[in-house]
């Protein structure tokens, strides 16, 4: 498996990714933000995790 990456000039020099080659092995990490905002492209909203919403919020005083 292969992907392709573009480095703006700025990670070139500031990270070591401008020193990498073809088959060096990368740790690749996913930001959790990520998924919200792939979610908030697609138009999908995520249920509440917790039973404390909006409303919950405003019938007790907090606005």
């Amino acid at each position: 498996d292969t992907f392709t990456i573009s480095l703006i000039p700025h990670t070139r020099t500031e990270t070591i990714l401008g020193d990498k080659q073809p088959g060096d092995i990368v740790n690749i990490e996913c930001d959790v933000i990520g998924k919200y905002v792939a979610q908030f492209m697609e138009g999908k909203k995520e249920e509440p995790k917790s039973a404390i919403t909006l409303e919950f919020l405003e019938r007790h005083g907090f606005k």
